[in-house]
């Protein structure tokens, strides 16, 4: 038992002596201040969200087709989570391309505006010449992408997460084969959504607190649903909140209040 207990603890005094080399170099030319420019250059090396996002635009500004931009985005995307949700979108809209075409031609004929029917049929074009190169392959890794951005952090890939990843599940034959996976993206929705609601985002509050009350992505949980409604309130960004809040508070005792008002501290910037 000595035996590894020593050797444990001349393992972890190697590693810290590496970290510390790292960190500080040699004893004699390096001093904090040194160490804390080291870390501020490595800090600022890493690309912004902003910047991530950028990147993106700049890719797709000025393509015609799927193809132009693929493999370029496929490579961003080890890195970006921006490139992976964008070509998350081109997949999925390419997948769903004569859906889309049957609600936009539904939506021209029901409207006579001119300048509406011109910009319907200039985006029917636009998704002919963008998914004209697309392959089944391609179409094939529309979950990835999604899957990918959410866990790199993209919120809106992780507000949609658990719809995206769960869309072709369309038939109770289907969810039955597929009840294992449909719990497990449950759990990873779930943290997705924590994760987003961690960033203040308003939608990600908002369907927490939904999911612990009516026990959808979760089980049932008065407490941490009205904590999120709360955090939520405090915003002022919706009026929904308040009805809720009111709503909820009905079914619960003083205590379960007073501990979900302290759960939604975490939640308040």
């Amino acid at each position: 038992m000595r035996k590894w207990v020593f050797i444990a603890v001349a393992i972890l005094a190697l590693v810290g002596a590496v970290l510390f080399s790292l960190l500080w170099g040699s004893a004699d030319n390096n001093t904090p201040e040194k160490a804390f420019v080291k870390m501020s250059e490595v800090a600022a090396s890493i690309p912004t969200y902003e910047q991530q996002a950028r990147q993106v635009d700049m890719i797709v500004q000025t393509r015609i087709k799927f193809s132009d931009s693929y493999s370029q985005l496929q490579e961003a995307a080890k890195s970006n989570p921006y490139a992976a949700f964008q070509l998350y979108q081109d997949t999925s809209r390419c997948a769903n391309i004569n859906v889309r075409r049957e609600v936009l031609e539904n939506h021209a004929a029901m409207n006579g505006d001119p300048a509406t029917i011109s910009n319907i049929l200039n985006q029917l074009l636009e998704d002919e010449n963008l998914c004209t190169s697309i392959t089944d392959a391609q179409l094939a890794l529309k979950n990835d992408w999604v899957i990918k951005a959410a866990r790199m952090g993209h919120v809106e890939a992780q507000l949609i997460f658990f719809g995206a990843v769960t869309e072709s599940f369309d038939t109770p034959e289907k969810i039955v084969e597929n009840a294992e996976k449909i719990s497990e993206y449950k759990a990873e929705a779930l943290q997705h959504l924590r994760s987003a609601a961690m960033t203040g985002n308003d939608t990600a509050l908002y369907n927490l607190a939904m999911a612990y009350q009516e026990g959808t992505l979760a089980k049932h949980n008065a407490v941490v649903a009205y904590g999120y409604m709360l955090a939520l309130g405090s915003k002022g960004t919706t009026q929904s909140a308040a009805y809720y809040l009111n709503l909820w508070a009905q079914d619960m005792s003083l205590e379960q209040i007073r501990a979900a008002e302290n759960f939604s501290q975490q939640f308040r910037r």
